[in-house]
């Protein structure tokens, strides 16, 4: 198993950087959207994974104003 790190470079070398930019997309919409989410373990889970993988790979993107709204929304998931 690969350390996000690891896969967060497979990713970026290796992947079409649109399809990672939508990937971007869609998490900071779902961060946005978390507290649908009835299931306070999946939203902390969600919220972890993105600050370990989604913020990284935001920054290495260049979208540092996804990266920091992402990192704010997961931080206010694992505040509550």
């Amino acid at each position: 198993k690969l350390t996000d790190e690891e896969n967060l470079n497979m990713l970026l070398g290796a992947t079409d950087k649109r399809a990672l930019l939508v990937k971007v997309a869609d998490r900071v919409h779902n961060m946005r959207t978390i507290e649908g989410h009835k299931s306070e373990d999946k939203k902390k889970k969600m919220a972890k994974e993105t600050l370990s993988f989604f913020v990284p790979l935001a920054m290495a993107l260049g979208i540092k104003q996804a990266a920091e709204e992402l990192r704010t929304l997961s931080n206010r998931v694992l505040d509550n």
